[in-house]
């Protein structure tokens, strides 16, 4: 199932909803982006390639890991950042146009991904988010070309682009908690 608003909305929304809770106990909230994909197969790098243009933006509450095809391998890194939420960009076959960006309930894609990865991402979303006591969700791309060796598609490039912006836009207010934590 994927929700009428766009992805941009529920990242927002899920980024303001856990900041309010956290408000009470003084703790600052803390994002995990990790970019899901194999290289070699074109459009399945887009995930990766979203983690590649926020790597900048790597700080005390915001991990950024290219996980590319095996991202059960960095649970333990993602544990030790202790994350209130966990986004997982992956292309993903959901009937749409090319390059087309939904966000994803974990729980609705059992089996479900373009990717190359050895597991279904619902698996590893469940792991994190029972173990890590976090919320997961998955951004998914419309892959147009999964050919090896096949560069990124334009319109996998300009969805690249506007996930990579919406992220950084939603995470503005945690990279500047980081910033206030650094002064304080």
């Amino acid at each position: 199932m994927t929700l009428s608003k766009p992805w941009t909305h529920w990242l927002n929304a899920t980024i303001e909803r856990i900041r309010q809770a956290k408000t009470r106990n003084r703790r600052p909230i803390r994002l995990t982006v990790m970019g899901i994909g194999q290289e070699m197969f074109g459009d399945d790098a887009a995930g990766v390639e979203v983690a590649r243009r926020l790597q900048p933006l790597f700080s005390d509450h915001l991990q950024v890991i290219e996980a590319c095809y095996v991202p059960e391998n960095f649970t333990g890194a993602v544990r030790r950042h202790e994350p209130d939420i966990v986004l997982l960009v992956d292309a993903a076959h959901m009937g749409a146009e090319p390059g087309a960006v939904r966000w994803l309930d974990w729980r609705d894609v059992t089996g479900f991904s373009a990717s190359s990865h050895t597991g279904p991402l619902s698996s590893l979303a469940q792991f994190i988010s029972v173990t890590m006591d976090c919320e997961v969700w998955i951004i998914g791309i419309e892959p147009a070309d999964l050919t090896m060796n096949a560069p990124l598609s334009a319109s996998v490039k300009l969805a690249v682009d506007q996930v990579a912006a919406g992220i950084t836009n939603a995470a503005q207010p945690i990279i500047l908690e980081t910033a206030a934590d650094h002064r304080n």
